[in-house]
């Protein structure tokens, strides 16, 4: 049984189509589907270019695995090891299916999967701890009935610190939206 690359492209992403030749009870078939080592690779250039990782090394640390690893990884020199996705996948906190649906591999169907992405999204972009503190905020906020105050007391706060940092406010708030129309 071969497993070979076609030219064939699929999904949005274009990643390259790879065929399987199989056997079942006797009768050869070919199957296909997305290299999911190319999809790895789009999976992680997209999360080091959502987080601003411009060097190997960085994305390397933040991943949780070597940079030379890393560095062959993305020039395509070596596929992605089961255990080098364990890590990967443990360091961003996503199932290997997000990660490869990053990468262009799978689309997901429906509204639960559409709502699924959007946590799991909440969770790269945000770290544990400041989850925990933004749903405490909340749920006090609930509780003593002034929710659309604490949130517009915090967002103020931010908004200031973002402006005085060069945020380009515009698009963030472009990508509010988005996400907000997800929900």
């Amino acid at each position: 049984m071969a497993a070979k690359r076609r030219a064939k492209k699929i999904k949005k992403e274009q990643l390259p189509e790879i065929q399987v030749e199989i056997e079942i009870n006797g009768v050869a078939e070919d199957r296909h589907g997305p290299d999911l080592n190319e999809a790895a690779r789009a999976a992680l250039r997209k999360f080091a270019s959502e987080q601003g990782l411009e060097k190997t090394v960085d994305l390397a640390k933040r991943v949780g695995i070597r940079a030379p690893s890393l560095a062959m990884l993305l020039a395509g020199d070596q596929g992605m090891r089961v255990d080098v996705l364990s890590r990967v996948c443990a360091a961003l906190d996503m199932s290997p299916a997000l990660f490869f649906e990053s990468g262009g591999a799978y689309e997901r169907q429906g509204k639960a999967d559409a709502d699924s992405a959007l946590m799991d999204q909440f969770r790269r972009i945000i770290p544990r701890h400041a989850q925990v503190q933004l749903f405490e905020m909340m749920l006090l906020a609930q509780a003593t009935g002034y929710t659309a105050e604490a949130l517009e007391v915090s967002l103020s706060m931010v908004r200031h610190i973002a402006t005085r940092e060069g945020v380009d406010r515009a698009a963030i708030l472009k990508a509010a939206q988005s996400l907000a129309d997800k929900v």
